[in-house]
């Protein structure tokens, strides 16, 4: 797809850039919220980790399948209950909610999520994001018209509300669900829940009536005691063949009552502007769409009138296909306002998502991403007669938009990329003359935009600045803001406490300002909005040291957390190896005691910190645990200054039960990934089995260091998923010694399965592997498990027990095998086959 780059000029003379077709213009704040260059990197590039960027979509930083109606909720407007939510969690302010777009396809990546913040503009930082509710949950209940619905669950666009009115739990989440069983779906769900940990699945607060009925999309409101009102989507009964927002009342958020004599604009958000109520929504137009403000009467009922905030996005209105499923789709639009300014949240393209027919593989890097061939399916042969020019050739991966189970091309027959036959996943017919061609794979389909608009200038000038952050390099601070504000006018203060912050830095007029204060603390900086003298602030704190942003983000979240014993030179050193050998963008674990550890009461650990996660939030700490919960409850793992080799910091799991997993609660943690290394430095004490890495249970992989004196250390892994049992492909490296200090590695490149002791390479294991396995067309443990809705268990990334997954329902692990008593020093994983030079360098660290 060319791309033409529009630069538009802000309110306040600045400028922003942004593809043709994608939005932009002087309200955009961020182009992705999860890349840091991508409006000046060819568009072909957006889609490769590491090119400027942690990230490049929801599925790449969250590991969630898109996002729907995520946003802040402020808990100091939410009672003493608030208070004590926000005193829990680090004393962030804001708490999100986060789900993703429709059931998608991956385990584990389609549940309720929350995290915080401090800052309405600036989304959760990595150590706080938590699972509080499996999609997989299923209830049956008696509705409120007295049927019977089984299997019911929730499964997207959350929207919270504080209820002070509720005898129980005062926090309420609604979202849409469906009960498959009972022939209901497009459901408005309850949930509640007491503290961002665990959640009660209550059931239809507005239960259809039929299977063609709706209720859902609605984002409910407490607007007194006792009095309540929605904007919901559809009627229960399924009588509006034409399916359009209507507006509910209650006293209590549970029991609805409706009202169809008039149709409102849609669910909101509402907004009031210089008097004239608005709705923000999309606007399709025929060959465009727009972030717009709607008018409507007092009684939300549209005016017609768009007032747009953006520049043009993909058309979503007279053929969607033109833009969809691809990054010029406008698809999702949440909000949040405070003082006078509507912070937006904007889902751009689409997530993977069979709901959705985009393909299951990682992108491809095609232009377009569909198109039209002249053709017929029958049974399961696609039979091509003309193919226009100037396409990608037909390809293994390519779907039919409309063929079942939205089959892929397998294999060629006769064409090879034009005309003639190919084979296809499921059999089917259709009869054409004309089949859309899907050609690209839906992994870094989906971004998230940041926009913000002025609702009421008079509050802005005085509000608290917004998307403030502070990072250090090589001594410098760097206090950066959004440009959200009237007017830039601002003071900066320093302090050393979260509390105090009194040496003033200066005034600043603009969104930036830089300090260089003595090395080796952690800082608090305090932006100031000036209107008439200083009005409302906002608080950040940086770790300043003379070493890469890297290192001080890493320790600055191990100190936010209450984490210690981080060792900065030796931090400093794994930044230069990854960045050396420009791999941070495919590390996803690297544990190590000297990158912060956090001891629980009876002083074991219970937090091991990864620098992985700090890049991307997506792979979450280590937790030694013989709870084998989330939160774990208690571990019997231990921290040693000297026991690695008698010299160097490490966590002793002191009994083969000590076990650990990595995630933060959260599992099939390894997805549509087609290579893997493994790396592990340890020392045993005595000859018994270990197990280094576990994921998975009968189809998984793992690291194992075998019992006895001598014998081998096995890399093993189900390269090809055939059966609910497989057999594993097993690397081997010989040991000679049982309880010496180790570096062991497995690593898979695409093609052969190698592993290693000590920097020495065993004999590569190459049979039965899916060689790449680009397009995620076999199934196998590296691309992840399927289905996401109906599966109670998932592997999960875990050490000391071959066996591991974890049990939605229960939110338990099953860490089965006792193969933990080790000491270990670094567990490290990369989603890139590393070369064999890599592999030495990695163990000279541990050296």
């Amino acid at each position: 797809m060319p791309v033409s780059i529009r630069w538009s000029a802000s309110a306040n003379g600045t400028r922003n850039t942004g593809p043709l077709n994608m939005g932009g213009g002087a309200n955009l704040l961020e182009r992705s919220l999860f890349s840091t260059s991508t409006p000046t990197l060819p568009y072909s590039q957006w889609y490769t980790p590491g090119n400027g960027s942690p990230a490049v979509s929801t599925s790449d930083y969250y590991l969630m399948q898109g996002m729907a109606w995520s946003r802040p909720y402020d808990l100091d407007a939410m009672g003493s209950e608030g208070a004590a939510i926000k005193a829990a969690n680090w004393n962030l302010r804001y708490v999100w909610v986060m789900w993703a777009d429709h059931s998608g396809q991956f385990t584990g990546s389609v549940d309720l999520m929350a995290g915080f913040s401090n800052d309405p503009q600036t989304w959760p930082d990595p150590t706080t994001v938590r699972m509080i509710h499996s999609v997989s949950t299923s209830i049956n209940v008696v509705d409120q018209n007295g049927t019977t619905q089984n299997a019911v669950i929730a499964y997207q666009t959350p929207h919270l509300v504080y209820n002070p009115d509720s005898a129980g739990d005062k926090f309420y989440i609604y979202a849409e669900g469906l009960s498959s069983s009972s022939s209901r779906q497009h459901e408005l769900m309850l949930l509640t829940t007491s503290d961002f940990l665990t959640t009660t699945f209550v059931g239809p607060a507005i239960p259809t009536t039929s299977f063609s009925g709706w209720s859902s999309y609605g984002k409910p409101e407490r607007t007194g005691v006792n009095t309540w009102e929605v904007y919901a989507f559809g009627k229960v009964d399924g009588s509006a063949t034409t399916p359009a927002f209507y507006k509910y009342t209650s006293t209590d958020g549970w029991a609805w009552t409706p009202d169809y004599s008039t149709q409102v604009a849609g669910s909101g958000p509402f907004y009031t502007i210089s008097g004239q109520k608005y709705m923000l929504t999309s606007e399709n137009t025929s060959g465009a769409s727009y972030l717009s403000l709607l008018a409507v009467n007092s009684s939300n009922v549209s005016l017609g009138t768009y007032t747009r905030i953006s520049t043009a996005f993909g058309d979503n209105s007279s053929n969607a296909t033109t833009s969809y499923p691809g990054p010029t789709y406008l698809q999702e639009i949440e909000s949040y306002q405070e003082d006078g300014i509507i912070s937006i949240y904007v889902s751009r393209g689409f997530p993977v998502s069979n709901h959705d027919a985009t393909n299951t593989g990682p992108y491809l890097g095609n232009s377009p991403s569909l198109y039209d061939v002249t053709g017929s399916i029958t049974s399961n042969v696609l039979t091509v007669t003309a193919v226009p020019n100037g396409v990608p050739p037909l390809a293994v991966g390519f779907r039919v938009l409309g063929a079942t189970n939205k089959a892929a091309i397998t294999s060629f027959g006769t064409g090879s990329g034009g005309t003639g036959t190919y084979n296809m996943a499921t059999t089917g017919n259709m009869a054409g003359p004309t089949l859309t061609i899907l050609t690209n794979g839906g992994l870094w389909h989906q971004f998230i935009d940041q926009y913000y608009y002025i609702s009421d200038a008079t509050a802005a000038a005085s509000a608290a600045p917004l998307g403030a952050r502070a990072s250090c390099t090589s001594g410098t601070v760097t206090i950066q803001w959004n440009n959200s504000l009237p007017h830039q006018n601002y003071r900066v203060y320093r302090g050393t406490t979260a509390g105090t912050q009194a040496t003033l830095i200066g005034d600043v007029t603009g969104t930036s300002i830089t300090d260089t204060p003595t090395p080796g603390s952690q800082y608090f900086y305090k932006v100031v909005t000036m209107n008439g003298g200083e009005q409302k602030s906002r608080v950040v704190s940086v770790y300043a040291s003379n070493n890469t942003a890297m290192v001080n983000k890493h320790v600055n979240r191990v100190i936010n957390d209450g984490g210690s014993g981080y060792d900065i030179s030796f931090i400093a050193s794994v930044d230069s190896w990854l960045t050396t050998n420009d791999a941070w963008k495919y590390v996803q674990w690297w544990v190590d005691v000297r990158f912060g550890y956090k001891l629980d009461g009876s002083g074991f650990i219970s937090k091991i910190y990864c620098l992985g996660t700090t890049y991307r939030p997506r792979g979450g700490d280590y937790t030694p645990t013989t709870s084998n919960t989330w939160p774990s409850t208690s571990s019997n793992t231990s921290y040693s200054a000297t026991s690695f080799r008698g010299t160097t910091p490490s966590w002793v799991n002191n009994a083969t039960t000590s076990r650990g997993y990595f995630g933060n609660g959260r599992a099939n943690n390894i997805q549509r990934w087609s290579e893997i290394t493994l790396l592990a430095a340890y020392q045993k004490p005595n000859t018994n089995l270990i197990t280094l890495f576990g994921h998975g249970e009968n189809t998984g992989l793992c690291l194992q260091h075998e019992s006895g004196a001598s014998g081998n250390v096995v890399f093993g892994m189900v390269c090809d998923k055939v059966g609910a049992f497989s057999t594993f492909t097993n690397a081997t490296a010989p040991f000679t010694t049982a309880t010496a200090a180790h570096v062991a590695a497995g690593v898979f490149d695409g093609t052969n399965m190698t592993c290693y002791l000590d920097g020495v390479a065993g004999t590569p294991q190459s049979g039965g592997l899916a060689s790449g396995n680009t397009q995620m067309l076999n199934d196998t443990i590296l691309r992840g498990q399927y289905p996401s809705s109906t599966q109670s268990t998932s592997p999960v990334l875990a050490s000391g027990s071959k066996s591991t997954r974890f049990d939605y329902s229960t939110r338990t692990y099953n860490l089965s095998n006792t193969q933990a008593q080790f000491t270990g020093a670094g567990l490290a994983v990369f989603d890139k086959g590393l070369s064999s030079t890599l592999v030495q360098s990695w163990g000279a660290l541990y050296a």
